[in-house]
């Protein structure tokens, strides 16, 4: 089994980070891969909404799963069983230092079968991933949250 977590502190309130991170409108503004993910999603989201996402990472690829739980404002969870693996993902706000906000993914994805043979290559490329989406979150956010004079 692979299990990642990444966390980033980003100097916007949480209901902003929330905001941002729950709107599959911005996906595209801070997915890891070169072209723009396209999804398909039930709205409004929450228990039980089926997200689909076609994304050309490491191909092209197709994702659908379900948001398996939501407390608006602090905390959703996704999963998914997609090529071989099953995937549970938590996203988690938090306000930390004033009016910053402490955002968290962690991931377990369990790989069968042929796929298995892959798990050290998967392991590393998810953590690249999701280093590379929160760094963009956290450099969107922050531009968006910059004062203007």
């Amino acid at each position: 089994m692979i299990r990642n977590e990444i966390s980033t502190v980003i100097d916007a309130p949480v209901d902003k980070v929330w905001a941002y991170v729950t709107d599959p409108d911005n996906w595209s503004q801070w997915s890891a891969s070169k072209v723009p993910p396209e999804a398909e999603f039930t709205r409004p989201i929450g228990v039980g909404s089926v997200i689909t996402i076609t994304t050309h990472l490491m191909g092209k690829r197709t994702l659908s799963g379900t948001i398996t739980d939501w407390e608006p404002g602090h905390k959703f969870a996704f999963r998914s069983n997609a090529m071989g693996a099953d995937i549970a993902e938590v996203w988690s706000v938090d306000q930390v230092e004033g009016n910053k906000t402490k955002l968290t993914k962690s991931s377990q994805v369990q790989i069968g079968g042929f796929m298995r043979l892959f798990q050290w290559y998967l392991s590393s490329k998810t953590k690249e991933i999701a280093s590379t989406q929160f760094a963009k979150i956290k450099q969107n956010m922050e531009a968006k949250n910059t004062p203007v004079d």
